[in-house]
């Protein structure tokens, strides 16, 4: 197919089993699975995302400093870091250094609910995510790689996501495809300064 990345599925902390434990199985995982794709051109990407082992920058590269960057990676996602494993922007994607490899584009809100507080996905620019100090601190960092969007504001959508997160939407109204491409790369777009 071309595709020269591979998420592995997440390996998720609940609290029922000991976090060393599930650190240690998990690199000697990646260790078998680099070795796997030895000579394919595939690199496996791990997933900035709440509820897993990696749910911040640097634990992503607790995972990852064990390997050369030329064989794992890190996608860094700002909005997973808002519900779980917030860090200084800037200071997370140096860690990563060469290990930065992705980035996802969407937002999310904090809300409250009937007496409780969740996340809610948002727009690009009226989320928790500051995305205008995201890309500062891409620019800060060197990277020049691909920035994808996954953002599920307004989609009408039912289902369960990466750890089994309910990505149930509750909008009043939901944007066709062609409008949330059009309003988010005209967003990310102004913020790079490509218009």
């Amino acid at each position: 197919m071309g595709c020269e990345r591979y998420r592995p599925g997440p390996v998720i902390y609940d609290g029922s089993r000991n976090y060393r434990d599930l650190y240690q199985e998990t690199v000697e995982a990646l260790g078998r699975t680099i070795e796997a794709l030895a000579g394919t051109g595939i690199r496996p990407l791990i997933e900035t995302h709440f509820s897993t082992i990696a749910p911040s920058a640097s634990l992503a590269y607790r995972l990852v400093q064990h390997f050369e960057p030329t064989a794992i990676g890190v996608n860094y996602d700002p909005a997973n870091l808002i519900i779980e494993g917030r860090e200084s922007w800037q200071m997370g994607l140096e860690l990563l250094g060469p290990y930065l490899d992705y980035v996802h584009a969407k937002n999310i809100a904090w809300v409250r609910d009937q007496g409780r507080w969740r996340w809610v996905f948002a727009s690009m620019s009226e989320g928790q995510v500051a995305w205008a100090e995201i890309i500062s601190a891409l620019r800060a960092v060197g990277y020049d790689g691909y920035i994808s969007f996954e953002n599920f504001f307004e989609v009408p959508m039912a289902t369960t996501g990466f750890v089994g997160e309910d990505l149930t939407q509750h909008a009043t109204k939901f944007r066709d495809i062609d409008q949330r491409l059009d309003e988010d790369l005209h967003y990310l777009r102004g913020l790079l300064g490509a218009g």
